[in-house]
């Protein structure tokens, strides 16, 4: 509690209300959605307040459901242990150095686990103290072994997560050498963070500069010999405590620069933390892992002592989580006493008798205010002590609530008084059942109170939450968790209907058609101008309201009308005469003629393909012209986005926390919240977003709080003043980029100016700005100069006006942004984070007229004698006043303007070509109350200038009428920013946590995270699982978790330290699977963790551990004389050069070694002994394992010789037809050695890859422990990087990768926006050049299976599985199989994320690339149901189960790499849907290494690649015979049948296996006219579910089919096509439209009666 002020006996954490919170956020969000996308008032006024209805019916936020939070049970503290004789002598060291936690009495499941004499699982919840439940009994055990000088590792601590390995060693490093006072026990961690090379003295370095080291052992102190720090010195001196993680466990048994690690270990213990995580293919590696490990250190089994711990364990099925431990570790485990659970118990005071409390409910609802004025105090320098409580009870009429003056605290005091009544012991009571409504608690607690309950318990609530005692050693009274989801709106369409002036019949909410069945065409609406479109489709016959398969269509809901706000040269937009109208029935969608009755009539506007992914975009809006510098598209739904949601809700939950100011003034007063997303980009874009809006709020409010208490003030005090402003909050300022910098002093101030000039300027264009709301003015020294230039040229009714034109004018040039740097400050005028993309270029200006040197120029005379935006409005003005006004006198009164700007004290300045405003002493900002503020009648557009009542948008003949102070003021309250901009909001700064960031920065981040410097952390799964961030009261999750188990890890980041009132708020996405849980919160809320399963009958699994122990000694062997550091690679095992005399002398070395390896093959053999004597069958035997290692170390070896001699035989050809050149054909030669010299670097290249990738690859050896399947994205800098020096590290699965990282693809990460601009052709883990695997592909037509053919071999005409022939336009593609892709140097920075347009990644679906003709499908126990399988290894190529994923790039023509250099951009197709790949020319480029120009040959054309994975698994293709038809034999006609049978089959075979359905995967094919559904293992090497599928007992088809059934059989009878009780998984969301599950159900029932499989039908229910 140590960062939570005390003030008058309150801790400031419990001030955030729950209740109050709920309600507030609603609102927010309500006003927020209503806002974000505003119906144009004056266009549409009905559509507007009929939506403003709607949204304010929705209910956006569920909750508060309240779990309870009460301390555990408690045992004996340390001292006591101690005292009686059960601790060894040393820990006294603790008791001096920390006594309150030596006498602190540990819970009761600590001290159980102290002195079990057994094995053991640790299933409590999070906060429980897990870790001192092993940690303790092992620090114990070791210090009574002693003999501490002699090294050697006695025990093993295995994490999933470094982040958690980090953690926890900070833990046990302060618990040792601080606590315990360095008593001999020596500690390492041993993970991929600990580079090979790195010193103990580069190690020290790092360490001392993280604060959680200086915070807990002092700036200066010395780092303890016994804290092992780099590899080296682990080697030399094993550690007693080893962390790591299972990958390098795996490392340090398999490779010998490693074994030393365990040399002279006494291994007694091992810990597996966060044991839920090992689930599926990954727990049974481990599981083997564990035997190998024991064998290899020869440890019997029983004489090691096991330990599992995790927050997410059903403690409910004791039984079941004791058998998974005891398969998992390999060690008895004592059923149901093994798993030791926590047991909370009521606050002591609660135990008491209690009595009523004699306060009605109408007076806890009054108590409230009491409450409140606690909250109102407690910031404050007076807070509420208890005789002002007990004052203002008895002013409230509530004598009841009076407090004992004796007390030590308000706290206290609350705590005995509370503890008397009757509710507070019902609340507790029912609590313990489980998370309950907030409703159904008041319903209980209250039920005589009717419609009052709520208002009683949240009164009631409100005061309990204060019973906090002054000590932090006292628990609360009522300590609980709080959980609330909120939503995205649905779907907002509208209905039609004729004869309305807006067409409109129905705003519709979350349906696809109204309540009379008409369908609801989706409502967009302009970001600026508020004009109202509908989205349409083409269908065969007739508009259809949702995606079809025709083309999109977007539609003017009020066709007519312009109102152009800003110049457009390309302007060749229609005139209302000449529109496009389209014409039809509103219920039906058919189109009529325009006569017709019964017609609506909407504008068909234009639509412009994008070139980058195919969709039909409408570039600008129809009505204002406004162009969007973020967005394809200048419109937007109504429904915000998902992240702007979720960034309102964050914003709104930091505001609600209580300050944790530590006294160095940290943003938002050190609030910090922790915020969790599934993917990681979206972890990723969430921080600078948040950041960026939040940002934007807090300086506009300054602003606004600056002017309008200081009225009219120039700019630099302004500057001054918002700085002051700000500064209250805690300001920090960063310069972006992967590492922000702080801005300090000058430079503080000059991004602050820029800042704010940017709201001025750029940011404060259209209606949306501060001055568009008339929030705030702008007036200039020297106005009146210019005026009287303006006027003097004006007709005379025109000169009233000349004020407020020229005030248009200059309001104008600042929207333009042309700003004179010079004359400004010397501020930054480039940077993206300010301006924004489209504004960010030093040279924009205005100037007089166009000026060819000018590219980002405003000209005031236009071009050509075509109108602008000056011109077009005069000639309003004079028509609008009876006047006659010529071109001659337009360009003398704009010429005059301009001549005036050119004088000396001008408020203007040379910039570029032209002119820019000084942003200094001559421009003020007044504040709203002393301006105009005028709305055109017809457009709405919003301006402070009456030029003469005429709309200053160009095409509006509108007229303009001032909007009176009271409209101002509902303008204000109905709008979001604004409201927003009046509630004083804080400036907060976010960072992201992902894996894609450096393991060292992440840990800097996490640090200011802590103390308040980062107040929102924006993390993936890195964050979910034990690590320690302190005092949380908050966590959002930014969409709901795949499962309770995660959403329980997340939930329990918050109230780790008994806080009273957390609160977990998950935001749901607008995606189907967040809108399901939000219907059925407390169903998720009440589930329980699934039980972890463990299949020990792998014998695939088993035997590539038995081999792995074989392996790890020949390359002891192999590698006697091996001296480098690094991996060994495959020339040092195999040879440099692949000869025929090399493989003889390899397969000679191996046999003799092999022949003369009795005791290995025995000791490998004898693993088998380790398992399960049902499960020992699975094994190899002695021969066994000497036949296969030989077969399979054979069948590597022919790979890799055939590999290399393919490039060789290629190489001698070409020296063949050298010879046969005439001795002058110079470019023949120097042709054929150019391709030789190619086919020697791809040699070299091949045999440098590293040894153990390319075995896992294949699955020789275990696969789980290497990302054989990853590709990366290299982010370069100018200051060059390694793999141990880069700041981010992107790495994505393979299949996923090829298109996310993609040359032309944007990521995020780090803060910044990165576009992949080639391929690399360099490893990641050398720097050195990488082999990169090329052929060519095509796919069959008729059966979907690729045909795979390697570089210089001609391809069959005919397909080998179905044996159709290629037909002439199925050409083949050239492809490579990628290992990485690069940035541009010269991007070294990035982008900035909120300036930019994020392009979508282009993803094919998998294909079966294993040939299984029809023939090679083998029958089934069920008639009419085929199957085939492929394994995932130890087959030849052509026999093993591969799946291939290809990106052809967003035009379809692949990518062009450059042959000199690595970039690459994605190539134009050709031929039939720009199928064909064609030659072509690249672009003058740079070298995205270097950044200097390519040499490449513009006249030199290179044929595109396309960039594929190809993934080795087991497969099982399940084919159904003849047409789908149901059980009473009628055909079933469905074009949706596919999809559902492959999610059914997928689904129903996880719960078949009893596994994790995201361990399997399923794709479609057509075979011979059959449907194929292909069932794969989705981890490297297969698993072995899907080979059991069909074959064994329990797993047939007719028992796959019934899983199916089940999955599609809903108990839902609401359920329809589908739902989230049957197909709709998390892992299935973009499949949801393609479900129907009634005609697969019938279909598989057909079948199962069809071979007499006894079932009651269900296909009609």
């Amino acid at each position: 509690m140590g960062a939570c002020r005390k003030l008058g006996g309150i801790r400031l954490m419990t001030i955030l209300d729950p209740n109050a919170f709920r309600d507030d956020l609603n609102r927010t969000l309500a006003r927020f959605v209503a806002t974000s996308s505003p119906i144009n008032n004056i266009r549409a006024p009905k559509l507007a307040e009929q939506l403003r209805t709607k949204v304010s019916e929705l209910t956006f936020v569920k909750g508060p459901y309240v779990e309870t939070l009460p301390d555990f049970e408690k045992g004996r503290s340390l001292a006591e242990l101690h005292k009686d004789g059960l601790l060894d002598p040393r820990w006294i060291e603790f008791g001096l150095n920390v006594p309150s936690v030596w006498r602190r009495p540990l819970h009761a499941h600590q001290e159980e686990a102290m002195f079990r004499e057994e094995n053991y699982l640790v299933a409590t919840g999070t906060g429980s103290g897990k870790t001192e439940s092993f940690l303790y009994p092992m620090i114990n055990d070791i210090l009574k072994e002693g003999n501490l000088e002699r090294p050697g590792v006695r025990a093993i601590l295995v994490y999933p997560l470094n982040a958690l390995a980090n953690d926890q060693l900070s833990r046990i490093a302060q618990l040792l050498f601080r606590h315990l006072g360095d008593p001999g026990i020596s500690i390492g961690r041993y993970t991929g963070q600990v580079k090979s090379h790195t010193t103990r003295e580069q190690e020290i370095a790092r360490l001392r500069e993280t604060p959680s080291f200086q915070d807990t052992f002092g700036e200066d102190a010395d780092v303890p010999m016994n804290w092992k720090l780099s590899r080296q010195e682990m080697k030399q001196e094993p550690p007693h405590i080893l962390i790591t993680n299972y990958a390098m466990l795996e490392h340090i048994l398999l490779l010998p620069t490693n074994r030393p690690l365990l040399q002279n270990a006494r291994l007694k213990r091992i810990v597996l933390d966060e044991v839920h995580t090992y689930t599926g293919a990954q727990a049974i590696e481990v599981a083997f892992l564990l035997r190998r490990l024991k064998a290899h250190l020869d440890i019997p089994d029983g004489e090691i002592r096991c330990v599992g711990t995790s927050a997410s364990l059903n403690p409910n099925r004791k039984g079941e989580l004791s058998n998974f431990a005891e398969r998992l570790f390999g060690e008895p485990f004592a059923g149901e006493r093994a798993v030791i659970t926590s047991e909370r118990k009521l606050h002591p005071k609660l135990f008491k008798t209690a009595s009523p409390s004699g306060i009605t409910h109408d007076m806890w609802a009054q108590a409230k205010k009491l409450a409140s004025l606690v909250r109102e105090t407690t910031p404050t320098e007076s807070p509420i002590d208890i005789e002002s409580w007990n004052a203002e009870a008895e002013f409230l009429g509530l004598d009841s609530l009076t407090l004992d003056r004796s007390q030590p605290s308000l706290g206290d005091a609350l705590i005995e008084k509370l503890s008397d009544f009757e509710e507070i012991h019902e609340i507790a009571r029912r609590l313990r059942e489980g998370s309950i409504p907030l409703t159904s608690l008041a319903e209980d607690i209250f039920p005589d109170a009717g419609a009052e309950a709520i208002s009683a318990l949240v009164g009631l609530i409100s005061i309990g939450v204060l019973a906090v005692s002054e000590s932090s050693a006292v628990f609360p009274l009522l300590p609980a968790r709080y959980h609330l989801i909120s939503r995205a709106p649905d779907r907002t369409g509208v209905s039609l209907k004729t004869n309305d002036s807006e067409s409109l019949a129905q705003v519709v909410i979350g349906a696809e058609t109204d309540d009379e069945s008409r369908p609801a065409f989706e409502l967009f609406v302009c970001r600026n101008c508020g004009e109202p479109y509908v989205e349409a489709w083409d269908g065969p016959t007739h508009l259809e309201a949702t995606p079809g398969s025709g083309p999109r269509r977007l539609l003017r809901l009020i066709p007519g009308g312009k109102a152009v706000e800003e110049d457009d040269e390309d302007d060749t937009s229609v005139d209302d005469e000449t529109r496009h109208m389209v014409y039809f029935d509103p219920a039906s969608g058919l189109p009529l003629e325009e006569e017709a009755a019964g017609a609506v009539a909407l504008e068909n506007v234009e639509l412009h393909e994008d070139p980058d992914d195919g969709r039909r975009y409408m570039p600008r809006c129809v009505a204002c012209h406004h162009r969007s510098s973020r967005y394809p598209e200048p419109i937007t739904t109504v429904r915000p986005g998902d992240e702007a949601l979720a960034a309102v809700a964050a914003q709104s939950i930091l505001e609600a926390m209580p300050e944790r100011d530590s006294g160095t003034n940290p943003p938002m007063g050190g609030r910090n919240l922790l915020v969790f997303s599934d993917n990681r980009q979206d972890a990723a874009f969430f921080a600078p977003f948040f950041e960026r809006t939040s940002r934007e709020q807090a300086l506009r409010s300054s602003i606004l709080r600056a002017v309008e208490s200081n009225g009219e003030i120039d700019i630099d005090n302004l500057v001054s003043a918002v700085r002051n402003e700000l500064r209250k909050d805690g300001l920090r300022l960063y310069r972006p980029g992967v590492l922000p910098e702080i801005e300090i002093g000058t430079n503080e101030t000059q991004r602050l100016k820029a800042l704010i000039v940017a709201e001025l300027t750029t940011l404060g264009r259209g209606r949306l700005g501060l001055e568009g709301f008339g929030l705030l003015g702008v007036n200039y020294d020297g106005l009146d100069r210019a005026v009287f230039a303006v006027e003097k040229h004006l007709p005379t009714k025109m000169k009233p006006f000349a004020e407020a034109y020229t005030r248009y004018i200059l309001k104008m040039i600042r929207e333009h942004r042309a700003v004179s740097d010079q004359g400004s400050g010397m501020i930054d005028l480039v940077d993206e984070s300010i301006w924004t993309r489209i504004a960010a270029q030093q040279t924009r200006c205005f100037t007089r007229e166009k000026n060819s040197r000018a590219t980002n120029a405003m000209n005031l005379v236009p071009a050509s004698n075509k109108p602008n935006r000056f011109t077009n409005l005069l000639k309003k003005m004079a028509t609008a006043t009876g006047e006659m006004i010529d071109d001659n006198q337009i360009l003398d009164i704009l010429t005059s303007f301009w001549k005036v700007m050119e004088l000396p004290r001008a408020i203007t300045a040379r910039h570029g070509v032209g002119r820019g405003l000084k942003f200094g002493p001559g421009i003020k900002v007044v504040p709203g109350r002393d301006t105009h503020l005028y709305q055109c009648v017809k457009c709405g557009s919003r301006t402070q200038f009456d030029t003469a009542s005429v709309c200053q948008s160009m095409g509006c003949k509108g007229t303009l009428t001032e909007i009176t102070h009271a409209d101002r003021d509902e303008m204000f309250r109905q709008n979001h920013y604004v409201a927003r901009y009046h509630e004083h909001p804080t400036m907060g700064i976010a960072r992201e946590h992902t894996a894609a960031i450096a393991g060292e920065i992440r840990s800097k981040i996490e640090e200011d995270f802590k103390i308040g410097e980062v107040n929102l952390l924006s993390c993936t799964t890195t964050m979910e699982m034990g690590v320690d961030l302190g005092d949380l009261e908050s966590v959002l999750c930014k969409n709901v978790p795949p499962s309770i188990a995660s959403y329980q890890q997340r939930a329990g980041r918050a109230g780790r330290r008994a806080q009273v009132a957390p609160i977990v708020l998950t935001t749901s996405r607008s995606g189907r699977y967040d809108r399901a849980v939000f219907e059925h919160f407390e169903e998720y809320l009440a589930e329980q963790p699934r039980v972890p399963y463990l299949s020990l009958d792998n014998g695939g699994f088993f035997q590539r551990h038995q081999l792995s122990m074989l392996l790890a000694k020949f390359l002891e062997h192999r590698l006697a004389n091996y001296q480098r550091s690094g991996s060994p690679q495959l020339r040092d095992v195999f040879a440099t050069s692949l000869t025929d005399d090399a493989r003889t002398a390899f397969d000679y070395d191996f046999n003799t070694w092999l022949d003369n390896a009795d005791e290995d093959v025995a000791e490998a053999a004898a693993l088998r002994t380790r398992l399960p004597a049902v499960n020992a069958g699975i094994a190899l035997d002695a021969d066994g394992c000497r036949h296969e290692l030989r077969k399979r170390v054979m069948q590597f070896a022919d790979a890799v010789w055939g590999r290399w001699t393919i490039m060789q035989t290629g190489i001698e050809d070409l020296e063949e037809e050298r010879k046969q050149l005439n001795a002058n054909d110079s470019a023949g030669f120097t042709r054929i050695g150019r391709y030789q010299e190619a086919l020697r670097t791809q040699q070299r290249l091949y045999i440098g890859q590293f040894m153990i990738e390319q075995l896992s690859r294949r699955a020789v050896i275990p696969t789980y422990s290497f990302p054989v399947h990853s590709v990366s994205l290299e982010v370069l800098n100018a200051a060059g990087q390694t793999s141990d020096t880069s700041i981010l590290e992107l790495d994505r699965d393979g299949a996923i990768g090829i298109s996310e990282y993609a040359p032309g693809s944007e990521v995020v990460a780090g803060g910044r926006v990165w576009i992949s601009d080639g391929i690399s052709k360099r490893s990641k883990f050398t720097g050195d050049d990488a082999f990169i695997d090329k052929a060519h592909y095509r796919v069959c037509e008729v059966c979907r299976s690729p045909q795979i053919t390697p570089q210089r071999i001609t391809p069959d005409e005919y397909c080998s599985q179905c044996g159709a022939l290629f037909s002439a336009i199925n050409k083949k593609r050239d492809f490579i199989k990628p290992h990485g892709f690069l940035t541009s140097v010269r991007d070294g920075q990035g982008r900035d994320p909120g300036a930019s347009r994020l392009r979508s990644t282009v993803s094919e679906e998998a294909l079966l690339l294993t040939e299984a003709p029809l023939s090679s499908y083998k029958p089934t126990d069920l008639p009419g149901i085929l199957t085939f399988h492929a394994p995932g290894s130890n087959r030849p190529d052509e026999e093993l189960g591969r799946i291939i994923t290809v990106n052809k790039g967003r035009h379809g023509g692949g990518f062009g790499w450059c042959p000199s250099c690595e970039h690459a951009v994605p190539a134009v197709g050709v031929g039939p849907n720009n199928s064909w790949q064609q030659p072509m020319t690249l672009q003058p480029h740079t070298n995205p290494r270097t950044g200097r120009d390519c040499r490449y040959d513009p006249s030199f054309q290179v044929w595109p690649i396309d960039l594929a994975h190809v993934f080795e698994t087991d497969v099982r293709a399940i084919l159904f015979e003849g047409t789908p038809r149901d059980p009473n034999g009628d055909t079933i006609i469905s074009t949706k049948i596919d999809r559902t049978l492959q999610e059914s089959l997928r689904l129903g075979a996880a719960e078949l296996l009893e596994t994790d359905a995201r361990d399997l995967r399923a794709i479609v094919q057509r075979l011979d006219g059959h449907l194929v559904i292909v069932l794969f293992d989705t981890v490297s090497g297969g698993a072995g579910y899907s080979t059991r599928l069909t074959q064994e007992k329990n797993f047939q088809a007719a028992d796959l089919l019934l899983a199916a059934r089940a999955i599609l059989n809903c108990e839902n009878s609401d359920c329809v096509t589908s739902c989230t009780r049957c197909l709709n998984d998390y892992s299935n969301q973009r499949l949801w439209s393609e479900f129907e599950r009634r005609p697969a159900l019938a279909w598989i029932e057909a079948i199962l009666l069809d071979a007499g499989v006894k079932i009651i039908p269900s296909w009609t229910q």
